[in-house]
């Protein structure tokens, strides 16, 4: 199945770790079949059993220069079209989050509107030290963008760069925990295959389990997320197998 994508590079290592390069040139802008691959790709991860863990990075100088204007602008406002377009645009980032197995995004250079909401829906995110965050919206007339900004930086440092299309550098990124390590360049997409794979040394299913535990609880208010997450334990604990275990 990844050998046949048409807007990504892959490669499956022996350890289950699979590398995803996004691949569009020039500048790896999101149209509408782009979207439509990697929702179908990520659906299609969950049910391998072969991949333990995703690295998903650019083949270029950015990650993504997020969606593609030329296309948005042949898009008719009237007839549902528009909606359809902005439908299957979260559905894209649905699909990463939703997705059973870890993402690792390995952030090379800009990543831009939707190149945000697509290195961000992965869980794990990393960056080079030339790397910033750009949300154009507001300068080119739209409003897309606002409540994933909110989510990832304090209300001052979001509304900022929001307001004023202005780039969140790498330092900020690193700072306010939007990124978990700046490494350099040449050795960034090795650094996020290594955290991959002390990801896939743990038992598959029980980090599938762990990563819809975290999605659910992040939206459960303390006392309820901690109540389920021991239901998750005591269901762990009656079938005999630990929360986290060796890989056999």
């Amino acid at each position: 199945m990844y050998t046949g994508l048409e807007f990504f590079e892959s490669t499956l290592q022996e350890n289950g770790v699979l590398v995803l390069r996004f691949n569009r040139a020039p500048v790896n802008a999101i149209s509408l079949e782009v979207k439509r691959e990697i929702i179908e790709t990520f659906d299609y991860i969950s049910e391998d059993p072969n991949v333990k863990a995703v690295v998903l990075t650019g083949n270029g100088q950015l990650f993504s220069a997020g969606a593609d204007l030329k296309e948005r602008q042949e898009i008719s406002p009237e007839g549902g079209e528009y909606r359809a377009q902005n439908r299957i645009t979260r559905e894209m980032f649905y699909a990463i989050e939703d997705c059973d197995t870890p993402v690792i995004a390995a952030i090379e250079g800009a990543a831009i509107g939707a190149g945000i909401g697509l290195a961000c829906s992965s869980d794990i995110q990393l960056c080079s030290p030339d790397s910033y965050f750009l949300m154009p919206e507001v300068k080119v007339g739209l409003a897309g963008g606002a409540s994933r900004l909110a989510s990832l930086l304090p209300p001052a440092i979001a509304k900022y760069p929001y307001y004023g299309a202005r780039p969140v550098e790498a330092p900020t990124l690193e700072k306010y925990g939007v990124v978990l390590e700046i490494v350099e360049k040449s050795l960034l997409v090795a650094r996020a295959i290594e955290i991959a794979g002390e990801i896939v040394q743990m038992d598959p299913a029980t980090v599938s389990q762990a990563k819809r535990t975290f999605a659910l609880t992040e939206q459960m208010e303390p006392r309820k997320a901690y109540r389920y997450e021991q239901g998750v334990t005591l269901q762990y604990a009656r079938t005999g197998r630990k929360l986290v275990s060796g890989k056999s």
